[in-house]
């Protein structure tokens, strides 16, 4: 009984990492599509630059 939920432990804990590097991943996808299109307005600007990324994050 012991080691079946050890490994049921183990397997959830397994799907929650797998879950929160996906949603990371899903994050950096918007961002970099996010930088991607206004990437033209920020050349001129480093400052802005640096706020897409922030609001980027801030909004998932």
């Amino acid at each position: 009984y012991d080691v079946k939920q050890n490994i049921r432990n183990v397997f959830l804990a397994y799907i929650e990492l797998t879950l929160k590097f996906e949603h990371l991943n899903n994050i950096i996808g918007k961002v970099k599509v996010f930088i991607i299109k206004d990437i033209h307005k920020v050349k001129k600007k480093k400052r802005r630059y640096i706020n897409i990324i922030d609001v980027s994050v801030s909004k998932f």
